[in-house]
């Protein structure tokens, strides 16, 4: 009986008790880096290396201009899955490998508003996806086997 209302007291405790504070903690903003593409072009990428930063990616950014992007850093080499759920822009999508060499690329990638959205990789495993605005791929003439210095 003694136990009963001991963890009675206990669950108590923990249900009732309220949040502290009520402050809400945000991500630090994210920090830029540069990306030199093959052509000798500089695009500035934020980097997307913490999981809350890749679960986030670009939802709520304005539309990127043509020098920027996001560059979504893993720490293994995987089959890295990208959507576009809440996005308002369509963008080009680069997957890279370990050694930063172009392994696969999707252009024009729709924005999805509605479950289900669909999803976008390689058939490689890959390290880094990067995240370009619409027709950017194009306009650096970036191609499979290309490398990207960062």
């Amino acid at each position: 009986m003694i136990y009963r209302i001991f963890y009675m007291f206990i669950l108590s405790g923990l249900v009732l008790t309220p949040p502290s504070g009520g402050a809400q903690f945000q991500d630090p903003p994210l920090q830029k880096m540069a990306i030199v593409l093959p052509g000798g072009e500089k695009v500035e990428a934020s980097r997307a290396d913490t999981t809350g930063a890749r679960e986030r990616g670009l939802i709520g950014n304005p539309r990127l201009k043509l020098n920027e992007g996001m560059l979504f850093l893993f720490e293994t080499d995987d089959l890295h899955m990208m959507w576009m759920k809440n996005m308002k822009d369509p963008i080009d999508m680069i997957w890279l490998n370990h050694q930063k060499e172009i392994i696969d690329i999707v252009r024009a990638v729709p924005p999805c508003q509605s479950d289900p959205c669909p999803v976008y990789g390689p058939a490689l495993p890959s390290r880094y996806v990067l995240e370009l605005q619409e027709g950017a791929a194009g306009t650096f003439h970036l191609k499979k086997g290309m490398r990207l210095q960062f």
